[in-house]
Order: C-alpha cells, then sequence, then structure tokens
C-alpha cells in the first residue's frame, strides 16, 4: 500500500522538481541570457530545490556512478570556465531521472508557450522594448528576446515540441497552422535559418504522418536523421578546417561560409587563435561562434564534448533500437540547429538533451530494449 508519508514524500519531490524546471524554463522561455544578474539569480535560487531532489531519489549503482561522473566534469568545467551553462545542462539531465518523457515535454510545451506569448504581449502594450536591428535595408526585431535569430529560435523550439507532443495525432490543419506561425515570426526576425529549421521540421513531421505505417520507409528515414546529425557534427569541424579564407572562392567551405554569414571563418579564427583544452577555456574567445559544436570544444573543452557525443550515440543507438522515430526526428532536428545556433549547450533550450538523459538513465542502464512503463510507479512525477 502507498500510505500517506509517500504520498507527502511525492509530493515534496514534485515540488522540488516542478520549482528547479519552472525557474529554468522561464529564464530561458522569456529570452534572458546566461550574463543577465536576473537569469543568476533564478539560477541560484533554483539549484537547493535541485539538490532536494536529486537527494530525495533512489540510485541504482549504475546510475549513480553515470550522474556522478558527468556531474563532476560539468562541475570542473565550471570552475575553470565560470560559464554555469553546462553545470546547469548537466543538471538537469540528471534530474529526469524516473521521468515519463511525454508529461515532462507536454509540460515544459505549455510553460514554453506561455512564456512566448508573456513576452510577445508585453512587447506589443510597450512594457518591453523590441530591439530592433537594420542593416542593408534589413531589418531584424528581436520582440524582447536579444536577437531576431534567438527570439525565432525560440518560436522553432516551441514547434519541435507541440510536434512531438501530438506525434502522429497531429492533423494536416495542425501543420499548415505550424508552417504560417513560422512564415509570421520570420516577417519580425527576419532569421534565415530559423525559417529553413522551422519549415523543415514541418515538412518532416508531415513526411513522419504519411508513411509512418511503412516500416521500411521508417527505418531509412532514421537512418538518414541519423546520418544527417553525424554530418551535422562532422562538417562543424571539418569546414573551419578546409576554409582558406578566401571570401570569394567557389570552394565548398567558401560558399557555406557566404551563406551562413561568416560563422565558418569565425570557427577558423578561433581555430588558429585559442587553444584546445581539456576542461575548458577560462578567456573569452577570439571571435563569436554561432556553431554549437565549435563553442562545446573551444569554450568548455574536449572532456565534455566527449561527453554529450557519448550521451548522444548511446541514446540515439537506444532509440533506434525501440523503434522511437518520433524521439529521433526531435533530437535530429535540435542537432541540426545546433549547427548554425549556440543554444544547443542549454538544456533549458536544447530539450533534446533532457531526451536523451532520461533515454540513457531510464533505458540504457536499465538494459538495452526492457520494457519500462514510468506510469506504474508511484515515485514519478507528476505534472497534471
Amino acid at each position: 500500500m502507498w500510505n500517506e508519508k509517500g504520498r507527502d514524500d511525492f509530493q515534496n519531490n514534485n515540488f522540488f522538481f516542478c520549482v528547479f524546471f519552472f525557474l529554468m524554463v522561464c529564464a530561458k522561455g522569456t529570452g534572458l541570457d546566461s550574463s543577465d544578474s536576473v537569469y543568476f539569480l533564478m539560477a541560484i535560487i533554483s539549484i537547493p530545490f535541485w539538490v532536494l531532489y536529486v537527494t530525495s531519489l533512489s540510485w541504482s549503482p549504475a546510475t549513480l556512478r553515470y550522474a556522478m561522473t558527468i556531474f563532476a566534469i560539468a562541475c570542473i568545467t565550471t570552475l575553470i570556465t565560470k560559464k554555469t551553462g553546462i553545470m546547469l545542462s548537466v543538471m538537469a539531465m540528471i534530474a529526469v531521472k524516473d521521468m515519463e518523457r511525454e508529461r515532462l515535454m507536454r509540460w515544459i510545451l505549455k510553460l514554453w508557450a506561455c512564456c512566448m506569448a508573456m513576452v510577445f504581449l508585453c512587447v506589443r502594450c510597450g512594457i518591453i522594448p523590441d530591439k530592433v536591428v537594420s542593416e542593408n535595408g534589413k531589418i531584424w526585431h528581436g520582440m524582447g528576446y536579444g536577437t531576431g535569430n534567438i527570439f525565432h529560435a525560440s518560436a522553432v523550439i516551441l514547434i519541435i515540441l507541440y510536434m512531438y507532443y501530438r506525434k502522429e495525432k497531429i492533423s494536416y490543419a495542425e501543420l499548415f497552422l505550424l508552417c504560417l506561425t513560422n512564415l509570421f515570426v520570420y516577417q519580425y526576425s527576419a532569421s534565415r535559418t530559423g525559417l529553413i529549421i522551422g519549415s523543415f521540421s514541418v515538412v518532416l513531421d508531415t513526411v513522419l504522418k504519411l508513411f509512418r505505417k511503412r516500416e521500411g520507409f521508417m527505418k531509412w528515414m532514421m537512418f538518414g536523421l541519423t546520418a544527417g546529425m553525424i554530418l551535422v557534427f562532422s562538417f562543424s569541424f571539418l569546414l573551419p578546417v578546409m576554409y582558406n579564407g578566401d571570401w570569394g572562392s567557389n570552394s565548398l567551405a567558401s560558399v557555406l561560409n557566404r551563406a551562413l554569414t561568416g560563422r565558418i571563418q569565425h570557427g577558423k579564427t578561433v581555430f588558429l587563435s585559442d587553444p584546445i583544452t581539456v576542461f575548458g577555456n577560462p578567456n573569452e574567445l577570439s571571435a563569436f561562434l554561432d556553431n554549437s559544436y565549435m563553442f562545446l570544444l573551444m569554450k568548455y573543452g574536449i572532456a565534455v564534448t566527449l561527453m554529450i557525443g557519448t550521451i548522444y550515440v548511446l541514446a540515439v543507438k537506444s532509440m533506434i533500437h525501440r523503434k522511437d522515430i518520433y524521439g529521433i526526428y526531435a533530437v535530429s532536428l535540435f542537432v541540426i540547429y545546433g549547427f548554425t545556433e549556440q543554444f544547443f549547450v542549454n538544456s533549458f533550450m536544447n530539450y533534446s538533451l533532457l531526451l536523451v538523459g532520461n533515454e540513457i538513465m531510464n533505458i540504457v542502464l536499465r538494459g538495452q530494449g526492457q520494457a519500462y512503463s514510468l506510469q506504474e510507479r508511484r515515485t514519478d512525477v507528476q505534472f497534471e
């Protein structure tokens, strides 16, 4: 029997978890940067609730070793770089232990939507200023976020979360409305990468809806998405090495550099000027990096890059084994987006980190392919 004490413990644990995630999701959902004092304050307030939550969980030897290892690497990197992003991300990846991921992602979806709606309304009412950048006749509206790119990235995150939540139940009318939403946001953000990734995610979900009952096609789809993730990660490092510094050249690296407004050139600059370290670089990088994987390596070091890469490989392998096409779909979209935006290293924007973290602890470390129903566990956090 589940006695009164067990019910009270469950409710307290639920509260601790929700406070931690509520504060951090709202911080990123409202566009706060990690350098903002309000963001730092929200992080400081949330950490004790994370400690209370994880210390109340039951841990197997395997999951405890895993959690302690990735947390130790994150802590060492944070002490060296003085950047809390990777530590908070790892804390979130640990906190999703024993979570039913569908309910978790649905809860985050609702919270993210509320944050975006609140920011948009505040801007339209003049409470929050709209940061506007004009260059060569092109205008970018931040709409309460740091830049137009961040505003559009936030909208694309919302679209991906919604499609992951709806899965095969999504209608063609919903897909059409999501496409219109993406175009509407582009009118303000002028973010080409946001427009492309948002459109690609809707088209890909439409393909999944059309062919989800064809097992052979789904196998090829999983293979294609997995190969795409590998190529994105590999080319993040290969293209800066291949770039010869000639802006007008017709080489692949130069053509892509022009299309990506100098992103590859910035990677080349950092490769030549900054050291590759084991646990991160305490100094500011010599150029701003939009590519998440270059930033991960050059700022946070080899240890964190290998750690995150290994987690993704093991988690995606498990998802393929379980034929979790929508899990691979969501993860791949975040990974692809990381090629042009830096938010990949933050679990409260790159929600694929929560998906793979959940996969590792609840599936991989419990035994590959082992049936596991979170609904049957009384200790699981519920959001509704």
